[in-house]
């Protein structure tokens, strides 16, 4: 049974990266190996690329946000916003922080899935 990830989702949503990096993690956890695993971990990866960016810790941003788009070329089953969208909407800050350069966070507010 694939986990809700709305919880994670409003989290992520409201700018609160490490609590849904946790939320999502604990999902994560209950998982086979398998694409929806490997997905959800890119959400993860995702999270964790914000959260190192709001402190400051580029390089730490830049990883994550490698790890993240190899693991969510290809979607993430069950997300209940347009992933498309918010992958778009944080490329040029963590594409900064992969060039060593400070960018600002989205607001990710609109894909709150209420």
């Amino acid at each position: 049974m694939s986990p809700d990830l709305r919880p994670g989702a409003r989290l992520f949503a409201a700018g609160h990266f490490f609590e849904a990096h946790e939320v999502w993690e604990a999902d994560w956890k209950t998982l086979p190996m398998g694409p929806e695993r490997r997905a959800i971990q890119g959400l993860i990866h995702l999270a964790v690329a914000l959260e190192h960016r709001r402190r400051g810790s580029l390089r730490s941003a830049a990883g994550q946000w490698a790890k993240a788009k190899d693991k969510l070329v290809n979607g993430c089953p069950g997300v209940p916003f347009d992933l498309t969208a918010v992958l778009l909407a944080v490329a040029p800050c963590l594409d900064a922080a992969e060039r060593g350069e400070m960018a600002d966070i989205p607001s990710l507010s609109r894909y709150n899935p209420a």
